[in-house]
């Protein structure tokens, strides 16, 4: 099955839009370079590009987006069905999050699901910040205050 890639410029970097046919695969942090490729997910990426640009421009708070089933742990799975529930320009932490799912003590272990998320923005893993402070984020903590800074959140 070949999937389409599509870079996206952001005011932060260009992301790259993983699709197949059955929906959006993963969306890939600035830093890395991929070439653009049209496939089987190519409506999938451009209905995506669409509903970021609209997100940077403060026009989208939530998405409406096709995934792929991501190859994970039930744990995980569970972790980013939780993050999917903050809503725009709110946060939770790492230890409310593993509160919420029912697993009080893995704060770590959420960050390390969180860290694991293949649909950054779109499953807003930026929004999870740690209980003294913003706790990390795969792109870098620059691109991770952008974000909350786009949605309002300036304490964190």
């Amino acid at each position: 099955m070949a999937v389409s890639l599509t870079p996206f410029r952001s005011p932060v970097g260009t992301w790259t839009i993983e699709a197949c046919a059955k929906g959006i695969c993963e969306i890939h942090m600035p830093g890395r370079k991929f070439p653009s490729r049209k496939g089987e997910g190519e409506a999938h990426s451009q209905k995506a590009r669409t509903q970021l640009e609209e997100y940077f421009a403060r026009e989208r708070k939530k998405f409406t987006l096709q995934r792929c089933e991501a190859v994970a742990s039930e744990f995980r799975q569970s972790v980013w069905g939780a993050i999917d529930e903050i809503p725009f320009g709110q946060t939770k932490t790492y230890g409310e999050i593993a509160a919420g799912i029912g697993h009080p003590l893995a704060f770590r272990a959420v960050g390390t699901a969180n860290g694991n998320n293949p649909w950054p923005i779109i499953t807003p893993c930026h929004r999870v910040v740690a209980s003294n402070g913003l706790g990390g984020y795969g792109g870098g903590l620059e691109i991770k205050r952008f974000l909350l800074e786009l949605e309002g959140i300036t304490k964190y």
